[in-house]
């Protein structure tokens, strides 16, 4: 289990946290259950996504939705009255579907800081919490959470310049296809062969983000979906930010402490492990 260095909630009484749930998650193989509301050891995975950050001490939340808009709404109300949606009218990736959720928070006059997360990841409120702290004591325009690359391949790669400090985040299939035509990424102002980057890359990003708005919001308006996957990426916030400010990392080295699932293979290997600690 995640275990804080001393158990002290950051000061999170501004924060919002933005969930992004837009996507149906279709390698689940089922087209009528959201990807979100299947149930991880017997509670729909968004309901221990809020339940999470609620213990951490978070008040707010937004809950970005799109596919199968209404089920997942009426799978958080009844538990989560408090919590309130967005809807996302077209799925253009997750930098999209944060831009929609960014929209609404300045609509209402927020301010503070955000956290970007996944419906349908399960996280321990003491990385949580970490994270804040990370971002509050470090003057950073965003704080990444990232896993060692060991245990996940397929997640986005953290990029680092020779100083250690991250520089951008880039997705596996943009390093695939960057492969298959020879040719060099360009990150933080510097070419990269992408089996160099690949093979120096340590940590990979895990969906789980701090930022000050405004500074989101002004990276959002900078990214396009020139990529492999042609949607707006939200890791391509990173290299934008970093370039404009900093960007901290917070290594989370306990497999379990954020787990995420795409198939149904992954969902049942999280329910074991849920199982077995609980």
């Amino acid at each position: 289990m995640y275990t804080d260095v001393n158990d002290q909630r950051a000061d999170s009484s501004d924060a919002v946290c933005v969930i992004l749930a837009g996507g149906q998650g279709k390698r689940m193989a089922s087209s009528g259950t959201h990807k979100a509301c299947f149930p991880v050891g017997g509670t729909p995975a968004i309901f221990r996504a809020i339940d999470a950050y609620k213990q951490a001490g978070i008040k707010r939340f937004l809950v970005v939705v799109g596919e199968l808009a209404e089920q997942v709404m009426s799978t958080v109300s009844p538990a989560h009255p408090d919590v309130a949606f967005a809807y996302q009218a077209e799925q253009r990736g997750t930098g999209h579907a944060t831009l929609v959720g960014v929209d609404v928070l300045v609509a209402q006059g927020h301010r503070g800081p955000v956290i970007v997360a996944m419906g349908d990841s399960i996280v321990e409120p003491g990385v949580i919490r970490e994270l804040q702290r990370t971002f509050d004591a470090g003057s950073y325009e965003a704080v990444i959470a990232s896993a060692p690359k060991n245990q996940n391949r397929s997640s986005g790669r953290v990029v680092r310049n020779d100083a250690g400090e991250v520089v951008g985040v880039v997705e596996v299939a943009d390093i695939q296809l960057a492969e298959r035509e020879s040719r060099s990424l360009n990150v933080g102002g510097k070419a990269h062969d992408p089996k160099d980057l690949e093979a120096g890359a340590d940590s990979v990003n895990v969906s789980l983000y701090a930022f000050r708005l405004e500074s989101l919001r002004g990276a959002l308006a900078q990214i396009g979906s020139d990529n492999a996957q042609l949607e707006m990426y939200l890791t391509d916030t990173v290299e934008y930010l970093a370039q404009h400010g900093r960007v901290g990392e917070l290594l989370v080295k306990d497999p379990h402490a954020v787990m995420a699932f795409n198939t149904p293979e992954e969902l049942g290997a999280i329910e074991e492990v849920i199982a077995d600690r609980y």
